[in-house]
């Protein structure tokens, strides 16, 4: 079945968003190719960051916490010997250090942060501190104090190194900042670092493979394909049971009734479908599967 039906789309779009724009000014730009009215991404990335960025069309927006939820890989340069306020390319210098570490030190400190830890997010972020953003609150010089956050590294790896920076991977939980992993590293190593480019490579079940540059997307609209760049929103769920029922369970459950069923084991999440279309995200306990989220397609 088209993802594009009655002038409704439903589904995911995987922007590959360029760098020096927002997410949000992205998300708009989309919004206004695709003349749509739901729609949201998965993950912010920042202004001089580009990448996979995941973005939920109509019934997908139902589920885009799954995705948010997910872990995520970047690429990234840091830049060594230099402090931004950023930590990253825009802000301005605030510290410098004649001490440029060695491929084997960076390799050593990479692999003392796998695992948990706590991170403390870059002030210059879009946290809300009081009801405002703690960037808006940065830039007019107040102090701003962030609490710490637990993360998990699950891969480090050193892509290549000269004696002003190095190219890393990692692949880490959702609330990872990698402006943050920077300064944790210079700190490690004695010296000062920002992030001087910023990739990413997959969001959850979304790689760059997946992605489409917004010039690509307005080729697809002038030429009435842009169907061509939605994926079915079951793809953002591939993690999840998937559970087919017949027409007259998915039309109960779409009026949101508990339905009796031969599924023995219980289940707290499960992908209802019937046929290709998705139904509802559900509830399976006792031999009940319970309706959560109701797709409208």
């Amino acid at each position: 079945m088209s993802n594009v039906t009655k002038n409704r789309i439903n589904g995911w779009l995987i922007l590959n968003k360029p760098s020096g724009i927002s997410s949000a000014k992205a998300l708009g730009i989309v919004k206004s190719i695709l003349n749509v009215k739901k729609l949201g991404h998965c993950g912010t990335l920042d202004p001089l960051a580009s990448g996979v960025l995941p973005i939920a069309l109509g019934e997908a927006t139902k589920v885009s916490s799954y995705v948010l939820n997910e872990k995520k890989a970047y690429l990234f340069d840091v830049n060594w010997g230099i402090e931004t306020a950023t930590a990253d390319l825009e802000g301005d210098i605030i510290n410098q250090s004649k001490n440029l570490p060695t491929k084997s030190q960076v390799t050593d400190a990479i692999s003392s942060l796998l695992g948990k830890s706590l991170q403390i997010p870059p002030i210059y972020s879009a946290i809300k501190v009081n009801g405002q953003p703690a960037y808006k609150l940065a830039r007019l010089g107040k102090k701003v104090q962030l609490q710490p956050r637990e993360i998990f590294i699950e891969s480090f790896n050193l892509i290549n190194h000269n004696s002003k920076s190095s190219r890393l991977k990692v692949i880490c939980s959702k609330g990872t900042y990698i402006r943050s992993l920077a300064v944790e590293l210079a700190k490690l190593l004695n010296t000062y670092a920002h992030v001087g480019w910023l990739y990413r490579v997959f969001a959850g079940p979304f790689n760059e493979i997946h992605s489409f540059s917004l010039d690509s997307l307005r080729d697809l609209s002038h030429s009435g394909r842009i169907d061509d760049a939605i994926l079915p929103l079951q793809k953002g769920l591939d993690d999840i049971l998937a559970l087919d029922v017949d027409d007259k369970v998915a039309k109960k459950l779409r009026f949101g009734q508990k339905v009796a069923i031969t599924l023995s084991q219980n289940e707290k999440k499960v992908l209802v479908v019937c046929g290709n279309e998705p139904v509802a995200i559900a509830q399976v306990v006792n031999g009940f599967i319970t309706p959560k989220k109701v797709f409208n397609i």
